[in-house]
Parts: structure tokens; C-alpha cells; sequence
């Protein structure tokens, strides 16, 4: 009880210590605002442990964005002090009505830092991403899958989808997209399909991505650089070899060899996790 108090605390003082944004541009606006549950499966023997997070995809005339709606609330509270006022009242209400300062509601957080721009700039992909307490940057070719699609069909949220196959990155996916939106847009980095994809998975059952909702809606699609941050920038293959380093031998030792190291290769003693990542090409 007394930890979880103090967790509390530290988590306001933080909130209260950040900086507001710094870099904060509107590169379009929305068309479509689509929901996505994303599946992963973080023990490929036991097949019973998945982590499930909640993306948003914002997608736009000419680019889109996809991120996770908590960690971005979070990161809005930090840099407006009217709003933290209003959280931290909260927070600090439901604590004190809570039985056994179990509160009530789930507090904000860095869950998911990942966030994807694709094709932004034109022609490329912008992601952003966090390992450990680093924060990092890559751009990459905004490149499409080269899919097949099949005679398969399903309905999914009562949309018509059609059945496509692909190999990407060290992965084989089945991706159900819908004529129904022709938007070549998916979650992700799924896209090139001539319809919204709705839900996309590697026959493996390792990784999945598929749609709770579907809005037509018209907001400004931000790309935002936080300010008192160091955006380190990086290679994709680099941070890759560097996040399964850090997730096969474990972030104590991770942080001990030093986060700039690039090798793979795990030492005898090492705490070999039964997962790969979403992209296996960084080998």
C-alpha cells in the first residue's frame, strides 16, 4: 500500500516537472479515424501469453498516423498546466476515496511510445520510438508489401473483406481488406491494398491487427517533437538489433553492457525470451 503511494507521487511530481511541446505541426487532416486492437504473443511455446494494446490510425489525404491514444493523452497532460491541474485532482480524489489506495481508474503512462507517419515526409515513413528511457527517431522508404490477393472472403464489423497475402520483412501475413472503403491504408505499416485493411496477422499468430471502429471524422493530423527531449537519430536495423538485445538478456544487463551496443549475439547465461520481433530482418 505504502509503495503504490509513493509510485503515486512520483508519477504527479513527474507529470508536474515536464516541458509543453516543442515541435507541434499540422501535416493533414483526417478522413477517417480507425481503432485497432494489436495482439502479440510474448511466448511462442506456451502460446498463453499476449500483451494487447489499443492504436489509433488517423488517416489522411496524403499521409496518416498511427499511435496510441493513452500514451499521446499523456504526453497533451504534461505540456498544458491546466490540464495536469485537472488530472492530479483526480488522481488525488480517486486515491482518497479508494479502498486499499487501489484507485479506480488507470493512470496515464508511456505504454506505448511507438508512433508511425507514413508518408510523411512524401515518399517516407517517420517513426518514433522509445527503448528503455531513449528517445529515438528514423525515417525510412514509405515502401508498400507486394501482396497476392486470394478468392477468400469474410465479414468483419459488416464490411465485405477480401483475403491478401504477403511476406514482409522476415514475416508471412494474411491481411482481410474491404472494396467497401477504398482507402489503401491499414495499421501499422500495412498499406497498398485496394481497400482499408481491417484486420492483418503473420501465420505464425505471433503479431495481429484488427479493427474495433471505424469513424469518418475531420481533425488536424499533428506531427509532434516533445520538447526536453533528445531525439536521437537512428538506422531501422540498428534500433532492432539494439530492442532484441535488450528484451533477450534482460534491461539490468541491457543497461550495464551499454545501449549503444549493436550485436545480437547473447551470452551463455543469458535470459532467452520464446520471441522475436515484429520485424525479423535486422539479422
Amino acid at each position: 500500500m505504502k509503495a503504490q503511494l509513493l509510485f503515486i507521487c512520483s508519477f504527479i511530481v513527474q507529470l508536474a516537472s515536464a516541458q509543453a511541446i516543442g515541435s507541434n505541426n499540422e501535416i493533414d487532416s483526417t478522413i477517417l479515424i480507425c481503432e485497432y486492437i494489436f495482439k502479440q504473443n510474448v511466448d511462442t511455446i506456451s502460446n498463453e501469453q499476449y500483451h494487447t494494446a489499443n492504436f489509433t490510425l488517423e488517416i489522411g489525404h496524403k499521409c496518416s498516423k498511427y499511435y496510441h491514444k493513452n500514451t499521446d493523452k499523456y504526453q497533451r497532460i504534461k505540456s498544458d498546466p491546466k490540464l495536469f491541474a485537472l488530472y492530479s485532482a483526480e488522481l488525488q480524489q480517486s486515491l482518497t476515496k479508494s479502498s486499499n489506495h487501489i484507485l479506480n481508474f488507470k493512470p496515464l503512462s508511456l505504454e506505448e511510445p511507438l508512433v508511425i507517419y507514413n508518408n510523411f515526409p512524401e515518399g517516407y515513413r517517420t517513426i518514433q520510438d522509445v527503448l528503455f528511457t531513449d528517445h529515438y527517431i528514423y525515417t525510412e522508404e514509405n515502401t508498400l508489401q507486394e501482396w497476392s490477393i486470394t478468392n477468400d472472403t469474410i465479414s468483419i464489423l459488416g464490411y465485405l473483406c477480401h483475403k491478401a497475402k504477403c511476406n514482409y520483412r522476415g514475416r508471412d501475413y494474411e491481411a482481410w481488406f474491404t472494396l467497401e472503403i477504398p482507402v489503401s491504408k491499414g495499421p501499422w505499416k500495412f498499406a497498398g491494398l485496394p481497400g482499408l485493411i481491417l484486420k492483418v496477422q503473420d501465420t505464425e499468430n505471433h503479431y495481429s491487427f484488427t479493427v474495433s471502429s471505424i469513424i469518418k471524422s475531420v481533425i488536424p493530423i499533428e506531427y509532434i517533437e516533445y520538447s526536453g527531449r533528445k531525439y536521437t537519430k537512428i538506422d531501422r536495423k540498428k534500433i532492432l538489433k539494439m530492442e532484441i538485445k535488450m528484451r533477450s538478456i534482460g534491461l539490468e544487463q541491457y543497461t550495464q553492457m551499454g545501449t549503444l551496443s549493436e550485436s545480437p549475439q547473447l551470452s551463455s547465461g543469458a535470459n532467452n525470451q520464446n520471441y522475436d520481433l515484429l520485424e525479423k530482418d535486422y539479422r
